[in-house]
């Protein structure tokens, strides 16, 4: 099978987490104070404090907060729109998951009180943390090995694990589906969003015929305005016609008619890889 993408880090250190994949229920398992004071010990355990992992994030408090969004791999409330925030099965906001995580991430303090939400809703069990070259922090499965690479596949809203298949060319294993702390989707290959707009998730009602029902999208900052058309498209020569329909179906139209050869000529290092 072969996937185009690029090249985004290589996994130099690994601290796998406490293996739950022979524990059942996910998080039933996780309303155990015992387990989760167990997992929380782990958590403490595999605190990333090498020099590279320092230097990028310049200082602890920055690299603690960076290790929260890694646990609980960037799903917190402050990505999604207002409607689902007042869910009763919201997740919770990063803030919340900062001050949760910080006491037992830095001093390792037993756990007390009702089980973290976060814990409950996102699965960190089976899995290592990882820190890239640059000493950049992220998240792969247990199976994951120092020179693993991390990399960004068209289409594909996450970072994929790849281990290169010793004696062979452009061949790669595919380790599993990773988080990359402030890896955003699209980014490599489109570039940083504008400032003056940001992500978000919210309910797409009106397009049910486009995979998920909660969508990602755009919102101007300025004004509160939501749309599905990605902001970044504008700059590449494309058909914008359907843009004023302002449906998530039009903007995956235009969005899929962005060519390989247009983000080359934009300097993206586009590979081929060869998944075996």
């Amino acid at each position: 099978m072969m996937a185009t993408g690029v090249t985004l880090a290589k996994i130099a250190e690994l601290s796998p987490l406490e293996d739950l994949s022979s524990s059942s229920g996910g998080g039933e398992w996780l309303r155990s104070h015992h387990n989760v004071s167990a997992l929380l010990g782990a958590v403490h355990a595999c605190e990333p404090t090498s020099q590279a992992v320092l230097d990028f994030y310049r200082d602890r408090r920055s690299l603690l907060e960076a290790y929260c969004r890694v646990l609980t791999r960037g799903d917190y409330n402050n990505t999604f729109s207002d409607e689902m925030k007042i869910m009763e099965w919201s997740r919770p906001g990063f803030q919340q998951v900062v001050e949760e995580l910080l006491p037992i991430i830095s001093t390792g303090a037993s756990y007390i009180g009702a089980v973290p939400r976060f814990l409950q809703l996102v699965p960190i069990g089976s899995m290592a943390v990882y820190v890239t070259e640059e000493g950049r922090l992220g998240l792969a499965p247990r199976s994951a090995q120092l020179g693993d690479i991390l990399c960004a596949f068209l289409g594909c809203p996450s970072a994929i694990a790849l281990r290169p298949v010793s004696g062979s060319l452009g061949q790669y294993q595919v380790v599993g589906q990773s988080f990359l702390d402030r890896f955003m989707d699209r980014d490599c290959f489109l570039g940083p969003l504008p400032n003056e707009y940001t992500h978000d998730w919210r309910l797409d009602f009106e397009t049910p015929e486009v995979d998920n029902l909660w969508s990602p999208g755009f919102v101007e900052t300025s004004t509160g305005r939501h749309t599905w058309i990605d902001p970044r498209v504008q700059s590449f020569p494309i058909d914008m016609s359907r843009a004023h329909e302002e449906t998530r179906a039009a903007a995956k139209e235009i969005l899929g008619s962005i060519t390989v050869e247009m983000l080359k000529e934009r300097g993206v290092q586009i590979q081929e890889f060869a998944l075996i």
